[in-house]
């Protein structure tokens, strides 16, 4: 698993979603559902049928679900394939329920990877504006990653081919980061300049 998944699943651990959850482009085989205690039902939503989708349809147009209708949703990995990110949010925003939760996770110092398109990288103060321009609000945006250390091994991640090489390169960068931290927490070698990505929660 990369450097940046394990990151997001340890940071939506504590999030306050909960009740029924809509997953946006998600898979049953994902493995992080289980990390979420408060959530009674995900719905998936899918075009590949080996995710065993609830719902099949392209996220880049008009959801086919009804206003108000979901507790929370869950975006992971999704928003930078998105090109229409405007109708896309607009239309989570809408199938929320007063108050619901809105998570994303979305990748910053992460390689392109086609699924099937690439399209964007998001700073945190891009992620601020469009989602307040969406109508959300309460948005907290939380950068992911340890520092350069890390983002350096996210980068080579694919690249080293072998579990072992992958591992040592994380613990190098884990520890380089520590190391880094401990003579200033905020230097321009930080996880505040050198984000693996960014995990959001939002309400409507």
């Amino acid at each position: 698993m990369t450097p940046w998944r394990k990151e997001v699943y340890k940071a939506i651990t504590s999030s306050p979603i909960g009740g029924k959850v809509l997953d946006l482009g998600g898979s049953r085989q994902s493995g992080y559902h289980e990390l979420l205690k408060g959530v009674e039902r995900f719905d998936i939503v899918n075009l590949d049928p080996e995710t065993e989708p609830d719902y099949h349809f392209d996220l880049e147009s008009v959801f086919l679900l009804p206003d108000d209708s979901y507790d929370g949703i869950l975006c992971l990995n999704i928003l930078e394939h998105i090109y229409n990110y405007r109708g896309f949010l607009s239309e989570c925003h809408r199938v929320l329920k007063r108050n619901g939760t809105l998570i994303v996770a979305v990748p910053f110092l992460v390689q392109v990877h086609p699924s099937p398109r690439d399209y964007f990288r998001y700073t945190n103060e891009a992620l601020m504006k469009i989602l307040t321009e969406a109508g959300f609000h309460h948005i907290s945006i939380q950068s992911i990653g340890s520092g350069v250390g890390l983002a350096l091994a996210q980068i080579f991640y694919n690249a080293l081919k072998f579990s072992l090489l992958r591992l040592i390169a994380e613990w190098k960068g884990r520890f380089f980061d520590a190391v880094v931290s401990l003579i200033k927490e905020e230097s321009f070698l930080s996880k505040k300049y050198y984000p693996l990505g960014y995990v959001v929660t939002a309400q409507k």
